[in-house]
């Protein structure tokens, strides 16, 4: 995973708005290791992940920071490490990963009550799951899995039963699922060694083999909340694509809302997000550089051996 710090620092990171001229409002949050943000859809809230298990040390732990009350609140720190925080599209529930029960399983809790529940657990065949996007009804959850940093998948999660199910897995690295609000279509980010850069191509969903429509270079794909557009950062700032539906999905030129390298773009998971407005973004202010230091979003830290260095940090028996 790509980060601003190098391992071992403690580096504080700061949550701010940012409208589409590029204008920032910052959260009003205490400085801190901020690694993932996620707004729930009804805009009241938002989950917010304070550290990061492998590249730092540290466990990670979900903290809820209110927008009415302007309160940060801890909603989920096991001391294993609890992190990937995805908001069902009722706002009711998060579901996360945890290594509480010795591997890397998926969750959910309720918010107000705390109460947590196993949805399923990592298998062999669905190593390491993370939560990315979830359908418009709630019941299927689209996770990357993956075995290794460099091959990572797209998988489903039925949330009644428990079932995994594999949507893209092949010799190509495939990640950052994005479901659409309308549910038949997803955006990922397809990276391969062959490539020069990320690209982002859409599928339908879940039926994926179907068809693939390039949208272009990029990574961290989001959909706006009605669907109309696709905002995704290109290598230089955050970018806004049109999508039209009808007669089939259609993708319009895009158009590079602003630039800038100071934000955590793919840090270690989702570290930005859209307003329910589509009208700003939710992102995470990179430790400020020191002089001479290289630029925010080209800093990258290499995590050798990783499923070792996961499977030395999962209890064991």
């Amino acid at each position: 995973p790509a980060s601003n710090a190098a391992a071992g620092q403690d580096p504080k990171t700061t949550v701010t708005w940012v409208d589409r001229n590029g204008s920032e409002e910052p959260l009003p949050v205490r400085p801190d290791d901020y690694t993932f943000a996620r707004i729930s859809p009804d805009g009241t809230k938002i989950a917010l992940v304070v550290g990061a298990l492998l590249v730092r040390n540290t466990a990670p732990a979900i903290w809820l920071f209110d927008q009415r009350t302007q309160n940060l609140s801890l909603l989920t720190g096991d001391p294993a490490g609890d992190d990937e925080p995805l908001w069902s599209s009722d706002s009711s529930r998060i579901f996360f990963r945890s290594l509480r029960s010795g591997s890397t399983d998926v969750y959910e809790i309720d918010p107000d009550t705390g109460e947590t529940t196993l949805i399923a657990p990592a298998t062999p065949e669905i190593p390491n799951p993370g939560p990315w996007s979830v359908s418009p009804d709630d019941q299927t959850l689209a996770l990357i899995s993956a075995a290794t940093l460099a091959d990572g998948n797209i998988a489903t999660l039925s949330v009644a039963d428990g079932e995994f199910a594999r949507l893209l897995f092949g010799a190509e690295s495939e990640v950052e699922p994005s479901i659409s609000s309308h549910g038949g279509w997803f955006a990922y980010t397809n990276n391969t060694a062959s490539q020069a850069n990320p690209e982002i191509n859409i599928r339908p969903f879940p039926d994926a083999a179907r068809t693939r429509i390039p949208v272009g270079p990029g990574q961290q794909p989001v959909f706006s909340r009605d669907g109309s557009e696709l905002f995704y950062f290109d290598g230089k700032g955050l970018v806004a694509a049109p999508i039209a539906y009808e007669p089939t999905l259609s993708v319009g030129p895009p158009r590079r809302l602003f630039e800038s390298d100071a934000y955590l773009w793919a840090a270690l998971g989702r570290a930005w997000d859209v307003d329910p407005s589509g009208e700003r973004f939710l992102m995470i202010r990179a430790p400020a550089q020191a002089a001479g230091a290289e630029p925010a979003s080209l800093r990258v830290d290499v995590v050798v051996n990783w499923v070792e260095e996961l499977k030395s940090r999962v209890p064991t028996e």
